[in-house]
């Protein structure tokens, strides 16, 4: 980071406990290579659980006999990780320990904890994203910018990035990617000096082109990446045709998936046949996506509504669209197929928030280990960032937080992979729009 002040009362992040929600069973609630992503997990009978390591092989322990998830990763005796993301080393300043001597925490209520601003918690603006070579002299910019691990590789893609005062100084790309190769949120930008040398996700020879409907230009809004196993993703994209003529909003085109690899320069992101959907659909992870529990969960925001689906990552299901299935908005049914935008409304997420979610367009999705509960996060018009808590990849939700509000931003992500020995007690999160990205520290300090 360039530089570091703290920030005291400039933001306010609210929490809740959610023990009105139904206890999950420990199986898939452990995270042993510290990445955010519960591990598949399987119980094996004795007491035991068993985990699937990132080399492939099995570990079989004592499982915890707590009657809450608070103790279980702490309980547990897991070996070292096979793989490890790029992140900043162990912060031991801020108390968390690492493995089984890994901090969690207790959520306070939600009218305690918004008094605890500055006291049990701590917010700190510690600097902006940088690049390197000549794209870190010109101020690149960008709408979004999302992180996940891959390979154990740490990956970055963005949305409409260029350098002002506009795409003469370093070109236009409407999504590229790149690593951290430092773990310091400094991007690799291999020395390029046009940002659309490092364009991620594109077009597919079936898509048509812009200019059959009388447009000038693609867009393609890119999902971060959900691990399928320990050298490929999947990033999901909606695309759509800009600069119409007969319509200044766009022409939506529909769901792409791509299949994500480690390239020796930039992650590559291959498409392996057509939109998965016309425009009409909803625009499945634009939220976020997480790999969890042996599913590929996907996260979207269709107006007032919050919707979940998911898919098995195995066998190339990701990329049929007959693979895929929504939670109904009882809680309870799983809807096989991906709804259109129009039927959004019948697959609403439950939330106990009186008046419903509180989220625009994108967002974060985490399990954390700190407060062994899975976090959606989402903003909200420019100058909020909230979140909720489930026991489950898809709730019910808890009530609406807010971690950030007063500050404006947009595309605000949480980036897990750099919380300082995984434990989730310390967040990195950071925010545009339009202007280089701030990066944001939150420390909590509930421990049990």
């Amino acid at each position: 980071m360039r530089s570091f002040r703290s920030v005291a009362g400039i933001a306010t992040a609210l929490f809740l406990t959610t023990s009105v929600l139904a206890h999950p069973t420990i199986e898939k609630r452990y995270d042993f290579d510290h990445n955010g992503i519960p591990d598949e997990c399987e119980k094996v009978g004795n007491g035991n659980d068993a985990c699937l390591l990132d080399n492939g092989s099995w570990t079989t322990f004592a499982a915890a006999t707590a009657t809450s998830t608070s103790s279980v990763v702490a309980s547990a005796s897991p070996p070292p990780a096979a793989v490890s993301p790029a992140a900043p080393a162990p912060d031991t300043s801020s108390g968390q320990g690492t493995a089984s001597g890994m901090a969690t925490g207790s959520l306070p209520s939600a009218s305690d904890f918004g008094s605890q601003n500055g006291t049990s918690w701590t917010m700190e603006y510690v600097g902006n994203l940088n690049y390197s070579g000549i794209l870190g002299t010109q101020g690149l910019q960008g709408d979004k910018a999302r992180s996940s691990v891959v390979g154990g590789k740490t990956i970055w893609n963005f949305g409409d990035m260029d350098c002002p005062p506009d795409y003469t100084v370093c070109g236009f790309s409407m999504g590229p990617a790149m690593y951290d190769t430092t773990g310091d949120f400094t991007m690799n930008t291999k020395g390029i000096a046009n940002i659309n040398d490092a364009l991620f996700a594109s077009n597919y020879s079936t898509d048509g082109t812009p200019q059959d409907s009388g447009c000038s230009a693609w867009g393609m809004d890119n999902s971060n990446i959900a691990a399928i196993n320990d050298t490929a993703g999947v990033v999901y994209s909606w695309e759509m045709y800009r600069g119409c003529t007969d319509n200044p909003a766009g022409v939506n085109k529909g769901l792409a998936v791509s299949l994500v690899t480690i390239g020796d320069d930039f992650p590559v992101a291959t498409r392996l046949g057509p939109l998965l959907t016309d425009g009409s659909a909803v625009q499945v992870g634009l939220l976020a996506v997480l790999a969890a529990e042996n599913y590929i969960y996907s996260y979207t925001v269709s107006g007032s509504n919050v919707l979940v689906g998911r898919v098995r990552p195995a066998n190339n299901a990701p990329f049929s669209a007959d693979n895929y299935e929504f939670l109904s908005s009882d809680g309870q049914t799983w809807v096989p197929g991906i709804p259109s935008a129009a039927d959004a409304g019948n697959f609403n997420m439950v939330t106990s928030q009186q008046g419903g979610w509180g989220c625009s367009v994108y967002g974060s999705a985490m399990y954390s280990n700190y407060f062994n509960q899975y976090m959606l996060f989402c903003d909200d018009y420019e100058n909020f960032f909230n979140f909720y808590t489930s026991d489950t990849p898809y709730g019910p939700w808890s009530d609406q937080y807010q971690i950030i509000k007063g500050v404006q931003g947009y595309g605000s992500m949480v980036h897990p992979g750099y919380s300082p020995g995984g434990s989730n007690k310390v967040l990195y999160i950071s925010q545009g729009p339009n202007t280089v990205f701030d990066v944001w520290k939150v420390t909590f300090g509930y421990d049990d």
